[in-house]
């Protein structure tokens, strides 16, 4: 996953602009708008011809759906922090700017038509967090929001994470997306920029960690366990580029029985592993992956590799 920083997106519903509407408004003026109160008209400048009591409607941005939703914003960016998430936050709270505060009591119901229909789903997100309610996986009749996930990004951020936490006291440097190098050259410009999901450097030894979130499927099957040849060569790319003495393609497990093997790159005498690791035993995952590590870093052979480390699961 891509350590820098990234820009944040304005919320689509805001990029055509703030939803504007009529709303009643009553004031004292010189000169007629609109309609003439009577009865303020009467009661309270009785006499005086100098004010006239008007009711109008003013076109105006300062409507519930704006109050809701500036509401929300003012909730959340006190609560997020994610900088991304908060700049867009703080984009939406200038987009309703002088937004009147929302009144206490029941939030108020707002219609939606062909105008207003794009702020629909943001509404009802908004409606959720300010009345302290939160999505359960059981029936029931209230509509909920769907969050999806890029689970690629989300697996490699997280074995990331487990690499930087748990190797980097055993003297590991853990870097991510970088260092880029160029596959090929032509005279001094590099082409293909490479970027391995997990570089681990110790001393003279690197190891290179890709993560894939992809299911594999059982040897009986398939003796290439599903893994992609394109994959592999990538690897085997990554080998070479990188001087690596050893890499792994680390793939998710889902029963719990996480699945290791060693293979050896060509004549080389280096080394490939395709990994499992448990995504739904994340207490087992420090351990399996500083066990992978040790494996491919030390100088046992593949077959004593396996051999150690089915000894310790």
């Amino acid at each position: 996953m891509d350590q820098t920083p990234c820009k944040y997106s304005r919320p689509s519903a805001l990029r055509s602009g703030v939803l504007r509407g009529y709303r009643q408004e009553e004031d004292d003026r010189r000169a007629l708008r609109g309609r003439l109160a009577i009865e303020r008209q009467f009661t309270r400048f009785a006499g005086r011809s100098d004010l006239l009591a008007c009711r109008f409607d003013e076109f105006s941005p300062d409507i519930p759906l704006n109050r809701i939703l500036a509401a929300a914003a003012q909730l959340l960016v006190g609560l997020t922090r994610v900088s991304v998430t908060r700049q867009a936050l703080e984009y939406c709270l200038g987009q309703l700017e002088g937004i009147s505060p929302l009144a206490a009591g029941p939030l108020p119901k707002v219609h939606f038509d062909r105008m207003n229909r794009r702020f629909a789903s943001a509404y009802a997100l908004a409606r959720l967090f300010l009345m302290g309610r939160y999505q359960t996986t059981s029936g029931g009749g209230q509509a909920g929001q769907a969050i999806l996930f890029r689970m690629n990004v989300l697996f490699e951020a997280y074995i990331t994470h487990i690499a930087r936490r748990f190797l980097t006291p055993e003297g590991w440097t853990v870097t991510a997306q970088k260092p880029q190098r160029p596959a090929l050259w032509r005279g001094a410009a590099g082409l293909f920029q490479m970027k391995p999901d997990i570089v681990l450097q110790r001393g003279d030894c690197t190891l290179i960690l890709d993560t894939k979130w992809k299911r594999l499927i059982p040897e009986a099957q398939d003796p290439k366990r599903g893994i992609s040849q394109a994959d592999v060569y990538q690897m085997m790319a990554y080998a070479a580029v990188y001087g690596a003495s050893a890499v792994a393609l680390i793939y998710p497990h889902s029963d719990g029985n996480a699945e290791f093997d060693l293979l050896r790159i060509g004549a080389s005498g280096g080394r490939i592993a395709a990994v499992t690791l448990p995504v739904e035993e994340l207490g087992l995952v420090p351990k399996r992956l500083q066990n992978l590590v040790s494996d491919l870093s030390g100088n046992a052979t593949p077959d004593a590799a396996l051999r150690s480390h089915s000894e310790l699961l």
